[in-house]
């Protein structure tokens, strides 16, 4: 048995609805099927496809058992402004996946992540600022996308019900002796027929063994035909689980002709499908837009208090010539004006203060010179009142009296010379003495040991220097400087016996560590934060400026100084210098 080809493209039986509601249907389908009789050479046997406004159209020559027919197969295509839509809802939906796949693979990656939570941003004022406004644009798009497309999808089902209405008024108008099956044939339609109320016939006997249709007509609408209130009506209700639209026509005293119209197949549903894409797109682009406003929105307002606050940070970080604009007409002009009021007024408070403490820090300086200065003068001045004395009684040993007298005086003028050079090694800049210079820690450490090392004072000295150890950052005179007066102190906390060990370790690699420790009665710990202050001294002797000058030069070099003491066991004092560059480096 042969099988001819297929004439029409729609359903072959009105089961076909229930079985995939999705399927091609009978009109407004993506594609039609139409045929034409042809003389056997009036047509090409391959398909020949031509662009439409329609879509695409083939053309070619089918065999049928009554003759060749020319047959025309319609592919019909969105409008471009849909096309356009779905290529742009596309576009967003991949540019979603690749922006979750990123962040997933970041997580998996175990990379820290960078999102607004993080940084703090979500808890500022701007970022506060920015999302109401995102919220109180985005919240108007979303009603007038959601009312659009509930106005737009009523409009697209009043549509539906316009054409199944004509339909039926088509169906009636060929007059009550027309069986169903032929009106449904030509009206294109499924058509049910309701005598008293009660199905009686249908396009489809089937349906009605099936059960598949309502069986009896709703009893209002019964009652309103029956009585003649109305001629036509629609419902919408659902059938095999999916939603129909009915519309109702009287045919005749006691018959009611339906059509049940299916909205999720056919021309109905691929127009709610359109403006769905449409719809959603708008949506997408209103919130798109409405983040980019709220973006720039949300930067205009927090712009003047983000510049108030970073005028804020520059003044408390000391800098009095910060001016913010004030030509601004709103509020934040005046807020401007009073804050550059304001610090004016700071700088000159500060001014006056800075004035203030020079004239202290003068009055305290010569308070110390004058300290200093008086202890020496005092010896001196006994001395030589000794002298005159001892010369007016003619002693017989003026000699020995004048040789220790003089040499105390002489004693005294060496501790003024010093007292005179530390105060003005302390107020000299560190810039002064030059630019750095590579300085080998071997012969500087061996040069000062050797200054110590040939007393006779019970002392031990211990040098603890790798072979391989670099050159430093610092100045040959003030490390030597900086070397004595560490040993000095050592050498007055031993009291006459004792160790004092020196120790240089690459503990990093652009730092050396140099550590110079005696084993004597340490520094109490009370004393031990204060010990670089200047004119802080544990000894009754001195000027106090030791320790304060070895900070100052030290850190002049880029290094570091900490001490540390324990009472009974000694103390030990920490330099970080920073390796000088080899020449290859430099």
């Amino acid at each position: 048995m042969a099988v001819p080809p297929r004439r029409r493209l729609g359903r072959a039986t009105a089961l076909a609805r229930f079985i995939d509601p999705a399927g091609p249907g009978d009109q407004g389908e993506l594609t039609s099927l139409s045929l034409v009789p042809v003389p056997p050479e009036g047509s090409a046997a391959s398909p020949r496809w031509i662009r439409t406004p329609a879509g695409w159209r083939s053309e070619v020559r089918v065999p049928f058992p009554e003759g060749p027919m020319h047959a025309h197969l319609l592919i019909r295509t969105p409008p471009p402004p849909i096309l356009a839509t779905r290529t742009l809802l596309l576009a967003a939906l991949q540019l979603g996946i690749l922006a979750l796949l990123w962040v997933a693979g970041r997580a998996f990656a175990g990379l820290p992540s960078h999102g607004v939570a993080e940084r703090g941003w979500i808890h500022t004022f701007r970022g506060r600022l920015t999302l109401a406004l995102f919220g109180f644009f985005l919240l108007p798009t979303l009603v007038f996308s959601a009312t659009a497309y509930r106005a737009l999808s009523r409009e697209v089902v009043r549509t539906a019900e316009a054409l199944a209405s004509r339909s039926l008024e088509q169906a009636v108008d060929e007059g009550p002796e027309v069986p169903v099956a032929t009106l449904g044939e030509h009206v294109r339609a499924d058509l049910l027929l309701y005598r008293r109320g009660v199905l009686a016939e249908a396009a489809s006997p089937e349906v009605i063994d099936l059960g598949l249709y309502p069986t009896w007509l709703p009893r209002n609408m019964f009652l309103a035909f029956r009585s003649g209130e109305t001629l036509d009506t629609v419902e919408q209700r659902r059938l095999g689980g999916q939603p129909y639209l009915l519309a109702y026509h009287q045919r005749g005293p006691n018959a009611v002709l339906a059509a049940p119209v299916p909205l999720v197949s056919g021309d109905t549903a691929r127009r709610q499908r359109d403006l769905a894409d449409v719809v959603l797109l708008a949506a997408l682009l209103g919130a798109a837009l409405s983040f980019a406003l709220s973006l720039l929105v949300g930067r205009a307002l927090s712009a003047p208090i983000d510049r108030l606050s970073l005028a804020a940070a520059a003044v408390g970080a000391g800098d009095l010539e910060v001016r913010l604009p004030e030509e601004r007409p709103d509020e934040f002009g005046g807020l401007y004006r009073s804050f550059n009021r304001m610090v004016q007024r700071l700088r000159r408070a500060r001014s006056a203060e800075v004035r203030t403490a020079r004239v202290l820090a003068w009055g305290e300086m010569a308070r110390q010179v004058a300290h200093e200065i008086k202890n020496p003068l005092t010896p001196i001045k006994l001395s030589v009142q000794h002298l005159r004395r001892a010369y007016r009684d003619g002693r017989p040993d003026y000699g020995d009296i004048l040789d220790r007298n003089v040499e105390g005086v002489l004693r005294e003028i060496d501790q003024l010379s010093e007292i005179a050079r530390a105060f003005a090694r302390f107020g000299t800049p560190a810039e002064a003495a030059g630019p750095l210079e590579p300085v080998d820690l071997a012969p500087v450490l061996a040069d000062t040991l050797a200054l110590y090392r040939g007393g006779e004072d019970g002392i031990r000295y211990r040098l603890e220097l790798p072979a391989d150890t670099p050159s430093v950052q610092a100045r040959t005179g003030e490390l030597k400087e900086v070397l004595i007066n560490l040993l000095e102190n050592s050498r007055a906390a031993l009291d006459g016996s004792g160790e004092i060990a020196i120790r240089a370790t690459r503990m990093e690699p652009d730092w050396m560590h140099l550590e110079v420790s005696d084993t004597g009665t340490g520094i109490p710990p009370d004393a031990l934060p204060h010990i670089f202050e200047p004119q802080f001294s544990t000894r009754t002797s001195g000027t106090g400026l030791g320790l304060a000058i070895v900070r100052r030069l030290v850190e002049g070099w880029g290094g570091e100084i900490h001490a540390e003491s324990e009472p009974g066991v000694g103390t030990m004092m920490r330099l970080r210098l920073r390796v000088a560059p080899t020449p290859e480096q430099a």
